[in-house]
């Protein structure tokens, strides 16, 4: 540095520049305001004669000149976690009563300060990031949650809080930084709905877009991809996020009463009770989501976040410990049932891909114009919310800027799950609520016709749906059907071609055929995926006809999946892929069996388990 004798009259000007606005005027990484703002200082100490012409002139003509960025060794490990620290301390009357106060006791007092960051957590979360992204332009947003205590173990708030080269890297995109959470606020409205007296088995009417008439004028809403749902049950349309049902909701129930949730919940941003909240159209945090979620995982006991544990000063006494701030912001029976609906979305929903073979819930967001994408998910034990998009403003995740489309069940649930399985690797299961399907028939729906699915409908348009069986269609496509099929053939076969081998294998089961696997290396597929059928889709087969799949991929040598908290038809798909002999055993869960009939609580030898022949399910009658 220099002594304030050997600075210079552009020097001694950028510097008063700084004092009215520091964070805008910072030359580091705002070096045109810097300059400007130093110009400003210049031509008014002319003005007031303190200078002559010719050094104003002289001065408004020098560059800005800085010593080198901090050094690696004294930058922060964890920027954004400590910088949002710093930022809450400061305006903590804990501390002080004044703002100078603050500032004096966190930067001069010799405090030492504990926070709530898990090292491991943290390095976890960014490295899920920059595996799922790698070097793609969009950024990411994260934060984790224990819903139990409130601690908040992790943040992402951009991709280089020491960027030179970004004006805004030191904006913490996931704690300042507000977006569309789209379809992922559906939960809100289902709580709502539920609260009212709405049950999951409600039907409500589907169709492809409806208009409502609100106090602001007629509010249209489609489906995504314009697709058209039959009449669902609230659970099914909260598993397939389908925009019209929830829009349906919405006007049932009144928005006032979602946005009362929503806030009750944890979201810290006043939200306006428009019709529109129901598909997230107002501007929420990544943190304020998370928060929000871990009122439905702890049963509808919210936690307000706490970053902090204690504060000690220079003589290691005690000045700070927070206590947690604990509402009961819903019904338990209520956050249980949003809980129950939401493991369906991860389990066969938009949510496939934030699956980590333990029993978990969450909802896919995407808002109307792929400008943002989120995904937040929890267990008992962790909440995490994620968000990906441009930090510049309401810019398409859509191709050339991006590989693909991407939408909140691509990189939001991928990053998530890749994050949360690091995580609880090694953290005992806890239980979530698991959603209850008695009366319930599952059918395959053309969402381009609505119509039932037939053999030679587009797989891109087809949907395995849970339905009431007066609800579900009963007429098959009439626009995809050379055939001129009229009722459902029992003995047809379904084409899975292009599907994954769980999925396919778990159809093939569900509609009473048998499955023999074929792995055959090929180069240009995904691993396990189905590319020959033998017989071919369409073809007459009796129940229990043996289906032969051909599947790209070695034949896997990997440890056992796990199955637990699946029902067991899907436990046996998912096991298809790893050649093992299942066996089944009939036997109640003394502590669980009433709520969890159908599904799998125990599997020998555990998942993880490499090399087994033979794998045992123990299954709730």
């Amino acid at each position: 540095g220099k002594n304030v004798s050997e600075l210079n009259l552009a020097e001694a000007a950028l510097l008063a520049g700084l004092i009215q606005r520091p964070a805008r005027t910072e030359p580091q990484t705002h070096p045109e305001v810097a300059r400007d703002r130093r110009n400003v200082v210049i031509d008014k100490m002319l003005e007031l004669g303190w200078i002559e012409a010719s050094d104003a002139e002289q001065a408004r003509a020098s560059p800005i000149t800085l010593a080198d960025q901090t050094p690696l060794s004294d930058q922060a490990r964890y920027p954004y976690f400590t910088e949002e620290v710093k930022r809450r301390l400061l305006d903590d009357p804990a501390l002080g009563a004044t703002a100078t106060d603050r500032y004096d006791a966190l930067f001069r007092g010799g405090l030492k300060i504990y926070t709530t960051i898990d090292p491991i957590m943290q390095e976890t979360a960014e490295a899920a990031i920059a595996d799922v992204m790698g070097g793609e332009e969009p950024s990411a947003g994260l934060v984790s949650i224990d819903p139990r205590t409130g601690h908040v173990l992790a943040i992402v708030g951009g991709k280089d809080f020491y960027d030179p080269e970004d004006p805004n890297a030191q904006f913490n995109l996931a704690t300042q930084g507000r977006r569309q959470p789209g379809s992922a606020f559906k939960p809100f409205v289902l709580a709502a709905a539920l609260e009212s007296g709405i049950e999951l088995d409600t039907i409500v009417r589907g169709g492809q877009r409806v208009s409502i008439d609100t106090p602001s004028g007629p509010w249209v809403v489609k489906n995504y991809n314009d697709s058209v749902f039959p009449d669902l049950s609230v659970l099914e349309a909260t598993v397939f996020s389908v925009n019209v049902i929830y829009a349906r909701l919405m006007d049932q129930v009144g928005p006032a009463l979602v946005a009362e949730i929503a806030m009750s919940a944890g979201i810290t941003q006043e939200l306006l009770p428009y019709h529109s909240l129901a598909l997230g159209a107002q501007e929420v945090s990544v943190l304020d989501m998370a928060s929000a979620y871990t009122t439905f995982a702890a049963s509808g006991n919210h936690v307000e976040p706490i970053f902090v544990t204690r504060i000690e000063n220079s003589s290691g006494a005690v000045i700070y410990s927070p206590k947690p701030v604990v509402t009961q912001a819903l019904p338990r029976s209520v956050a249980d049932r949003v809980t129950q609906a939401l493991t369906e979305v991860v389990r066969r929903g938009t949510g496939q891909q934030a699956r980590i073979g333990r029993v978990t819930a969450g909802k896919t967001g995407t808002s109307q114009n792929n400008s943002d994408a989120w995904f937040v998910g929890y267990t008992p034990e962790l909440v995490t919310a994620v968000w990906v998009g441009f930090p510049d403003g309401q810019i398409p995740l859509t191709a050339p800027r991006t590989p693909y489309t991407i939408t909140g069940g691509t990189w939001p649930a991928q990053i998530w799950s890749r994050y949360a399985s690091a995580a609880l690797a090694g953290v005992p299961y806890g239980e979530l609520a698991t959603a209850q399907d008695d009366g319930m028939v599952t059918v395959e729906v053309d969402l381009s016709t609505g119509f039932l699915a037939g053999p030679y409908c587009p797989r891109s348009s087809v949907q395995r749906l849970r339905l009431p069986r007066d609800a579900a269609p009963t007429v098959v496509c009439p626009i995809h059907n050379p055939a001129g099929i009229t009722a459902v053939g029992a003995t047809a076969t379904p084409d899975v071609v292009g599907f994954s081998l769980e999925d396919a294998a778990l159809l093939l089961l569900d509609q009473g055929f048998d499955v023999r696997i074929e792995w055959v290396r090929i180069d240009n597929l995904a691993t396990g995926t189905v590319f020959n059928m033998s017989p071919p889709a369409g073809s007459d087969a009796q129940i229990g006809t043996i289906v032969k799949l051909s599947v790209a991929g070695e034949t896997p040598t990997d440890s056992v999946a796990a199955v637990l908290g699946f029902p067991l038809e899907e436990a046996r798909a998912r096991l298809f892929g790893f050649e093992v002999q299942v066996f089944l055993l009939a036997e109640e869960n003394p502590s669980d069996a009433a709520r969890r009939s159908g599904l799998v609580w125990k599997q020998a030898p555990a998942s993880g388990t490499p090399g087994a022949d033979v794998v045992t399910l123990w299954v709730n009658p």
